[in-house]
């Protein structure tokens, strides 16, 4: 059995779910290598995790 874990962010024809995002670093690489990030965890301007930004003032 060759299964494989569906990617959390991903519908089922392979495009972002809404509020997902890919990492900024990761746009030259393969869809399958790429980072993805959620708006809830990671300010997409920057990348970071907001409780770090909120951990240096920055949010």
């Amino acid at each position: 059995a060759n299964v494989h874990p569906i990617r959390k962010g991903l519908g089922p024809d392979g495009k972002l779910l809404p509020g997902y995002f890919w990492h900024e670093a990761d746009i030259d690489l393969p869809v399958e290598k790429r980072r993805i990030l959620s708006d809830e965890t990671h300010d997409r301007a920057s990348g970071y995790r907001w409780d770090y930004l909120r951990s240096r003032g920055l949010a």
